[in-house]
């Protein structure tokens, strides 16, 4: 018999046969705009749709951040992101590859830029628009690391010592008494690639669901231990993160029923075609005002100018979210 890993494996292999469509946000849907909203985002495709409205939510990068000015220039549509003699810095841009000369979208921290605001983090980020509870997703994230990154630049503190960031997330905007991690994410160390899932154990302990939830950002109303994948990767060259996702925001075990678990949720990855790593629990933050986006780009948690920050430029090949159809 094969294991739960093994036939969605076998599943995934057969994505295109199941995963025919791009998800996408229907112009029926209040915070669309009116018009559908389509989560294809590899560099092949322009940043404004054939309805004529951008995929994206927003873009931002220095200190700019922008939504329904979003054009197909990218950041060069921009006045923040020209030098004093107009020409284009590149933040987010659709290039074609310098290496290979295939379409891919260019996302660039540059070492000159200021943090976001004074108090918040570099980041150059795409974020999409909504996704939606209780339904199957398959995500890909095909990105290379520019060849002059830099794996070594000083940490901005102990527990990162080497320069630090996020290259992707889902996430929810965090009530007051919710700390604000990415419910998932996929993370850079040094060379070292991380996928984590933070759910707060306080969930884990409801005796009845949904319900108001609280947590903080460690100890006993932290997020529950353990949920972390790592693997090596290098500069130059594209990796391949493809993942199949149950959204869900209940624990796995049984609540309300003495028998039936809550949640269904689940995900189980693959990096450039192999088997990486599975999960059972929840893909979703609990008790969200809002629903969870996509996120995506360069957002520097740990380095700074100061300490030697170096430019921070990623590739991205395909970025993608596709509604799982059985």
């Amino acid at each position: 018999m094969k294991t739960p890993m093994a036939m969605a494996l076998a599943l995934l292999a057969c994505a295109p046969l199941h995963a025919q469509t791009d998800h996408v946000m229907p112009g029926s849907d209040p915070a669309s705009g009116g018009k559908p909203r389509i989560f294809n985002f590899n560099g092949d495709q322009p940043f404004v749709n054939n309805y004529g409205v951008p995929n994206l939510a927003t873009m931002q990068f220095s200190t700019d951040i922008v939504s329904t000015a979003i054009t197909n220039e990218g950041s060069c549509g921009r006045v923040k992101g020209l030098d004093q003699n107009g020409n284009c810095l590149g933040h987010a841009v659709h290039i074609l590859d310098p290496d290979d000369q295939l379409p891919t979208t260019r996302i660039a921290l540059l070492a000159t830029d200021p943090p976001f605001t004074p108090t918040s983090p570099y980041r150059t980020q795409l974020t999409s628009f909504y996704v939606d509870a209780k339904r199957t997703y398959v995500v890909d994230i095909e990105f290379k690391l520019d060849k002059d990154w830099d794996f070594d630049m000083k940490g901005g503190d102990v527990k990162h010592p080497v320069g630090s960031g996020l290259i992707w997330q889902l996430k929810s905007v965090p009530k007051p008494c919710q700390y604000g991690n990415p419910v998932m994410a996929l993370n850079l160390t040094g060379n070292r690639l991380n996928f984590s899932v933070d759910y707060p154990k306080s969930a884990l302990a409801k005796k009845v669901w949904p319900s108001e939830v609280c947590w903080e950002s460690t100890g006993l109303n932290g997020y529950v231990d353990g949920n972390s994948w790592d693997t090596t990767i290098t500069k130059g060259e594209y990796h391949h993160v493809r993942f199949i996702f149950y959204a869900d925001d209940a624990p796995n075990k049984p609540i309300n029923d003495p028998v039936k678990p809550e949640g269904k949720g689940y995900l189980i990855a693959l990096m450039d075609g192999q088997p990486w790593f599975q999960y059972a629990g929840p893909t979703l933050q609990p008790d969200q005002t809002n629903r969870h986006q996509m996120g995506w780009g360069w957002y520097q948690w740990s380095g700074m100018p100061a300490e030697g920050r170096s430019d921070r430029i990623i590739y991205f090949r395909q970025m993608r979210l596709r509604d799982w159809n059985d």
